[in-house]
């Protein structure tokens, strides 16, 4: 258990930060489709690919938020 806590806490490559912000991008506006009011002419399907896209944005942001730039953290 300590050891995921530094690697939270410990320095994150410049590429992971961008995948990142692109995982929490694409769960936001997956977020917003599938709860998205009624009265919003969208299809069910439309709501289930969007549901797929927020887990897919959801793990590459906690993968990318524990991947680290210490080795010594990434050797164990």
């Amino acid at each position: 258990m300590k050891t995921i806590w530094q690697r939270l806490n410990s320095e994150t490559p410049k590429f992971w930060k961008k995948a990142m912000a692109l995982g929490a991008t694409l769960t936001a506006i997956s977020a917003a489709l599938v709860l998205a009011p009624d009265n919003i002419a969208l299809s069910e399907q439309v709501r289930q690919v969007a549901g797929y896209v927020a887990t897919a944005g959801f793990v590459l942001t906690a993968v990318a938020k524990v991947t680290t730039a210490d080795q010594a953290l990434s050797e164990k």
